[in-house]
């Protein structure tokens, strides 16, 4: 996170007005942290950035989740309680429209939120502390 945070810092050295905005989840508020402080900016989190909840699977791995159900469809996965994508992608866009516009900012989250987006598919695997791009319509890697 510390290198992503100095490649963003150095990006935009010539912004005025940055804000960060962060999940929840202790990962992505932690890494927020580093973000704001190497940028001088506040830091807001938002619940509605949270990863996708995967219900009775919570925790596990495909691996596990697969032995569990017998196999991974979407049958065994809205039984378990996993929160349907469009409702992800709902929630995420609700949360990015509500950005200040006049503001630069960067937003923490998980990967799989960022996949999930219009253009998410093609950027594929997210590492942790990876830069991305959201420019009000999709994602794109930097």
């Amino acid at each position: 996170m510390v290198e992503a945070a100095d490649f963003l810092a150095l990006c935009l050295t010539s912004t005025d007005a940055v804000r960060v905005t962060s999940s929840d989840l202790t990962r992505a508020v932690e890494g927020g942290e580093v973000v704001a402080a190497r940028l001088g900016a506040s830091q807001l989190v938002d619940e509605r950035l949270r990863e996708r909840h995967f219900g009775l699977f919570q925790g596990t791995n495909h691996r596990r989740t697969v032995s569990w159900t017998g196999r991974a469809s979407a049958v065994a996965l809205a039984h378990g309680g996993v929160e349907r994508r469009a409702e992800v992608v709902r929630r995420t866009l609700a949360a990015l429209a509500d950005l200040d516009p006049a503001m630069t900012h960067v937003v923490v989250a998980h990967g799989e939120l960022f996949r999930l987006l219009p253009g998410g598919s093609a950027v594929g695997e997210v590492a942790n502390g990876q830069v991305l791009l959201w420019d009000g319509r999709s994602v794109q890697r930097l």
